[in-house]
């Protein structure tokens, strides 16, 4: 239709048919994105027994949470020693660089906390805003971390450079 009657929504869904012994089938997938420069699809259409199709997508969820549970796990414990000894900026920088990469990697596998959710417009934009914020924050803790870690006068012109460039972004 037009883009007032869009509603944006970034979650997988569902779908069923059944093929009654044919030999062909058309599929038409009337799409449309009113709301970002991409347009159209961010993923594949992945077709496939339903069960399957379930089993993979729950695969890769719990893959993610797993590794989401990890960093934020490292995040809490290197923040620990940070209070602990403030003087070490190592800590601080490592945990946050943990917190950053669990948010990033939550947003790069859609939010997927959020499908429950009804689809909404504002729901859209955060989500492609937490999408694009998280991935410039992690850049940035990445950069502190290794500056602290690795404090020598040629990654310092490097550290400059590279924070141009993301400041550009």
């Amino acid at each position: 239709e037009d883009s007032h009657w869009a509603i944006p929504d970034w979650s997988q869904k569902y779908g069923a048919f059944v093929v009654d012994g044919a030999k062909e089938v058309t599929l038409v997938w009337h799409l449309s994105n009113h709301h970002h420069f991409y347009g159209g699809t961010w993923e594949r259409l992945i077709m496939g027994e339903a069960g399957a199709v379930e089993t993979r997508t729950n695969r890769v969820r719990f893959l993610a949470s797993f590794i989401i549970g990890i960093l934020l796990i490292m995040g809490v414990y290197h923040m620990g020693l940070f209070v602990q000894r403030r003087h070490e900026l190592t800590s601080f920088w490592f945990a946050t660089l943990c917190f950053t990469a669990a948010v990033c990697l939550l947003c790069f596998e859609h939010l997927f906390l959020f499908e429950p959710l009804e689809s909404s417009l504002e729901k859209f934009r955060f989500q492609v805003k937490a999408l694009i914020v998280s991935g410039l924050v992690n850049l940035c803790a990445v950069q502190a971390y290794i500056s602290v870690t690795l404090p020598s006068p040629w990654f310092k012109a490097f550290n400059r450079v590279a924070g141009i460039s993301v400041a550009l972004v």
